[in-house]
Order: C-alpha cells, then sequence, then structure tokens
C-alpha cells in the first residue's frame, strides 16, 4: 500500500481543471496487490492493481472498500 500527498490546491492545464487522479501502480515480481492513495484538494482517490492470478477477486475488493468508506463517512457525519 502507498499513499502520496497531493496538493491542497487546484491544479489545471491551459485552464482546463484537474478534477481527480487515478492512481496507477506497477506489479512486480513477488508483489501480487498494489492499493496506492492519492490526495488532491478535499478529496482522495484510491488505484487497485492485482495480479489476476493471485487476486482474482479485485474487482470485489473495490466493491468492498466503497462499502467501507461510505459506511465511514455515515459514522462521521450522523447528527
Amino acid at each position: 500500500m502507498s499513499n502520496v500527498p497531493g496538493p491542497s490546491d487546484g491544479l489545471t492545464l491551459l485552464g482546463a481543471p484537474l478534477l481527480a487522479h487515478y492512481p496507477l501502480s506497477l506489479i512486480f515480481d513477488g508483489i501480487a496487490l498494489n492499493i496506492t492513495v492519492v490526495s488532491y484538494r478535499d478529496g482522495m482517490d484510491i488505484g487497485v492493481v492485482g495480479d489476476a492470478e493471485a487476486v482474482p477477486d479485485a474487482a470485489d475488493l473495490v466493491e468492498d472498500l466503497r462499502t467501507e468508506f461510505a459506511a465511514l463517512l455515515r459514522l462521521t457525519t450522523e447528527d
């Protein structure tokens, strides 16, 4: 797992705003799964890359992450 702190200010290229990062990493020999987290402005983007044989259910992992982050959000924003 890797986390990369990104800029808190918005970035642009020729006036077009950067809306999100889509983190991507590489899988090397002996590493079956990589999860990279990159922050940008007031958000966080997560990239999941897995070896198809070692992690055949990477899409399920992504759905599990979405579910757990939604639960965390509910817990931290309840009145």
